[in-house]
């Protein structure tokens, strides 16, 4: 099984039938006061057909829904970015 099928799995509880890795954004270049340097980076997956139920499978969610493309709800400033690149 694939790292990315998997992921979904963890968060969601449910496996993707198709998947593709659709983008890759480096995000932000963080150093720290101990020198430690970090980038943030978001995988942006093309899903479609899932089988089974999605539900919370860990504390970084609260919910779970599918929206069209044309009727998201509000997003977060650091997602903006990511949507308008990916379905803008």
């Amino acid at each position: 099984m694939s790292d990315y099928i998997r992921e979904v799995r963890e968060k969601v509880g449910n496996m993707p039938l198709v998947v593709s890795v659709a983008g890759c954004l480096i995000r932000q270049h963080v150093t720290y006061p101990n020198g430690d340097e970090v980038y943030f980076v978001n995988l942006i997956f093309e899903c479609r057909n899932f089988e089974g139920t999605m539900k919370v499978n860990d504390h970084e969610s609260r919910e779970l829904k599918f929206f069209a493309s044309d009727s998201l709800p509000p997003l977060t400033a650091s997602n903006e970015p990511i949507v308008a690149t990916y379905f803008g």
